[in-house]
């Protein structure tokens, strides 16, 4: 009896609230500090920095619907095979639909703004790209981050971070990328 509460309570449940954690945690690593330079959201090799980037914040449209995607998690599956400490936590699927971007505090100079406030459109001016997230898995102080920045729906990238935690923060173990376009 007392060994099966041991390993109930070792099997820690992840919650929404782990969600945020993560992001917030690294959320100047998911949006790339670079951006402040190139004043875009997505940095190609050989671009020039923008001599006329603002320096008090850049405006990114922020999705608050989480993106789940079965070609995704068959190609996050291909990608870990050899690594079956993280491969596993694709059983784990967190169930979070929607999110608060009130919750979302660690965004150093980028200011988050809900997609709704501009529609489709990503050419507007003030903002450097938009940021979404698809479906997070956690399971047992481990976690696979999956997000898309993108500039345009011809330009943008999907990035896949694998973080453990270690004394309540957590950590990248490694960034990925994904797909570029």
């Amino acid at each position: 009896m007392f060994l099966s509460i041991l390993v109930l309570l070792a099997c820690h449940r992840h919650s929404e609230l782990d969600f945020y954690n993560v992001v917030n945690d690294n959320f100047l690593i998911i949006a790339d500090t670079n951006s402040y330079r190139f004043n875009s959201f997505v940095v190609f090799p050989d671009q020039p920095e923008d001599k006329y980037a603002p320096t008090d914040s850049f405006f990114v449209s922020f999705s608050d619907t989480i993106v789940f995607d079965k070609g995704l998690k068959k190609m996050i599956s291909l990608i870990l095979k050899n690594t079956p400490d993280f491969v596993e936590l694709l059983n784990y699927p967190l169930d979070i639909k929607q999110l608060n971007i009130e919750h979302i505090r660690n965004t150093g100079q980028f200011v988050l703004i809900p997609k709704n406030q501009y529609g489709r459109s990503l050419r507007k001016k003030e903002t450097i790209g938009e940021l979404s997230f698809y479906t997070p898995y956690m399971h047992n102080g481990k976690a696979i981050l999956c997000y898309k920045k993108n500039i345009s729906q011809k330009v943008g990238v999907i990035y896949m971070l694998l973080l453990k935690n270690a004394n309540n923060t957590w950590v990248v173990v490694q960034k990925k990328e994904i797909e570029r376009w």
